[in-house]
């Protein structure tokens, strides 16, 4: 009685201290799962924006690649991003094969002048191919190829990005003219090489 009288008289009224922490400790697991529910979803968005990277947003459906000109020219993509982008051209290293299988990779520079970087690629040999026989030029190979863009100085649709996929199945030739060999790189007839 004497307590409630004091209180009253100090103006102090409430829960008491014993009933706050207990507030305050049924709160804390709420705020456990909401941390740990923001980072579930923050993991899987940026696993799912890697897997996407993956992908090819271009096709194109004419390559050819000659290693004594020391270049590679690509046409015929889809969607198409304009009269700019008709065909790219670039050194041979760019989508070519060096030592052990390896590409080192380069700039394509489109009809327009913007520009795609291809990233170092793997060529791995392959025996599931339609590569057709070459009047004369002797067959050397087929190719599977797998890079990624590394680089762009314009976006949008049509464009290649930054993180896709660079894949195609190609047939290579070598040929032989005044005693120097000549090696050209074709697409697998009715394939295409995505970007």
């Amino acid at each position: 009685m004497a307590s409630t009288q004091g209180e009253r008289a100090t103006g102090i009224t409430g829960p008491s201290f014993v009933a706050v922490v207990a507030a305050i400790w049924r709160v804390v697991p709420l705020l456990f799962a909401l941390v740990s529910l923001t980072l579930a979803l923050v993991v899987v968005t940026a696993e799912s924006h890697a897997g996407a990277a993956s992908t090819s947003t271009v096709t194109c459906k004419g390559f050819k690649l000659t290693k004594s000109s020391g270049l590679v020219t690509i046409r015929g993509c889809t969607p198409s991003a304009g009269r700019g982008y008709a065909f790219t051209t670039g050194p041979s290293s760019a989508l070519g094969p060096g030592a052990q299988g390896q590409g080192s990779g380069g700039t394509l520079t489109w009809k327009g002048g913007a520009t795609t970087t291809i990233g170092a690629s793997t060529f791995t040999a392959t025996e599931n191919y339609t590569c057709p026989s070459k009047r004369n030029s002797s067959f050397d190979g087929a190719w599977v190829e797998s890079a990624l863009v590394t680089g762009a100085s314009t976006a949008g649709p049509g464009i290649p990005a930054v993180g896709d996929a660079v894949s195609a199945t190609v047939c290579d030739y070598l040929k032989f003219i005044d005693h120097y060999e000549t090696e050209t790189t074709i697409l697998e007839p009715g394939s295409t090489i995505g970007l």
